[in-house]
């Protein structure tokens, strides 16, 4: 067998092996993708049973409250019934994982029933009979329902962040397989004579996809020594916080970044440090030029042992927003969305914290303070609803 056919021949067989791998990373990369859709899909199924739920739960605790249902109101609860049963009808199987979407669909069945008898008897106008159902079915099972959509909710999500992030990976590690073959086809063919030209254009293609990455990135690149002390900061420091990059450079990490924050960093360093080849993630505040904190996600790799690096590398990416997003869910599960006051939820929470201290202090005691508006319905049919809004925010 000569020299070119066992060239040809170790061609052939390398292409069958990257061909292979492409395909699979390929075909993973598409299934992971598919999943993370329907986890999505989830999501917002999860999101109409909750809003549908919250809908048909206020509109008859305000019948209750204003002693009957008018016409708008009646369409809007067959409305919002409606959707909720709907969506729990196309709810995905296994959303939340396990036997969760059959003990959902349950606790939306046994929640309809309960609403619907309210519904009756407020049309009965037995409205303390219906005041007294609230309080023993109907709200036990709309907390249950809360309870159980939020804790779906962020199982899916959970599954669903992981499972993009596994797509994504998936699918760089099959065009990374398809780039690789054609790099390794390219050298081959060219053989010796191309093989430091190939190099070399390798080699510039990396520090120019450095350069653009530090320089255009919006996540900011520290390289801190094993003193702790960053002897490199990315231009990008200067479009994200507002600062020159030199500001960081030679000054411990822990100077930088917010005094609340330096335990929880010195932990992740350490643990990323004290194993080779071992990546850490660690949530820091580093301050902006304009005085404010913004939160990061920060990726710590352990490159001591390169010696081109020689540190702790730092992937700093702002999540100020989506913080921003989370504080803002916490407080609109707690509170109500015209007033911003406390919700029934939370003003549930509260008289059991209160009932309990109460069991172990005796001596002690508590009041529940009741406040109506008169003629509130007055208003409403009078002025509209909006009035009747803006009079309860006043009030």
């Amino acid at each position: 067998m000569t020299q070119e056919s066992k060239i040809t021949r170790g061609t052939a067989v390398s292409f069958l092996i990257f061909a292979l791998a492409f395909l699979g990373a390929l075909t993973l990369s598409y299934r992971d993708k598919r999943s993370a859709d329907r986890g999505r899909e989830a999501q917002i199924v999860l999101v109409r049973i909750g809003t549908a739920a919250q809908e048909i739960y206020s509109l008859e605790w305000l019948a209750i409250a204003v002693r009957g249902t008018s016409p708008e109101s009646e369409a809007k609860l067959t409305t919002a019934r409606r959707e909720l049963l709907q969506a729990s009808g196309v709810l995905p199987p296994g959303t939340g994982g396990g036997k969760a979407d059959d003990s959902m669909a349950s606790t939306v069945s046994g929640f309809v029933h309960s609403t619907d008898h309210q519904l009756q008897l407020i049309g009965a106008r037995s409205f303390e009979q219906a005041r007294d159902l609230d309080f023993e079915e109907v709200s036990p099972q709309f907390d249950l329902l809360q309870h159980q959509e939020r804790e779906a909710s962020e199982r899916d999500g959970g599954f669903v962040e992981k499972t993009a992030l596994k797509s994504q990976i998936e699918l760089i590690i099959a065009i990374a397989l398809g780039g690789l073959f054609i790099g390794i086809y390219f050298l081959r063919t060219q053989r010796h004579k191309q093989l430091m030209i190939a190099e070399q254009a390798v080699l510039q293609q990396s520090e120019e996809r450095f350069r653009n990455l530090t320089e255009k990135s919006t996540d900011i690149i520290l390289i801190v020594d094993s003193a702790g002390v960053v002897n490199y900061a990315s231009p990008s420091i200067q479009m994200v916080l507002g600062s020159q990059a030199s500001v960081f450079l030679d000054r411990r990490i822990g100077e930088i970044v917010h005094a609340g924050d330096v335990l929880r960093l010195n932990a992740a360093i350490d643990q990323v440090g004290a194993a080779k080849d071992q990546n850490g993630i660690v949530d820091i505040r580093l301050p902006h030029s304009d005085g404010r904190w913004l939160h990061f996600e920060s990726t710590i790799r352990n490159l001591l042992q390169n010696q081109n690096i020689k540190g702790l590398v730092f992937n700093a990416r702002d999540i100020t927003e989506r913080k921003n997003t989370e504080e803002q869910l916490l407080f609109s599960a707690g509170h109500d969305q015209l007033t911003g006051l406390p919700n029934r939820a939370a003003f549930l929470n509260r008289l059991r914290v209160v009932l309990e201290r109460l069991q172990r202090h005796p001596e002690e005691t508590a009041a529940v303070l009741f406040v109506d508006i008169d003629d509130l319905k007055v208003v409403n049919y009078c002025l509209g609803h909006a009035a009747g809004d803006e009079l309860i925010v006043e009030v």
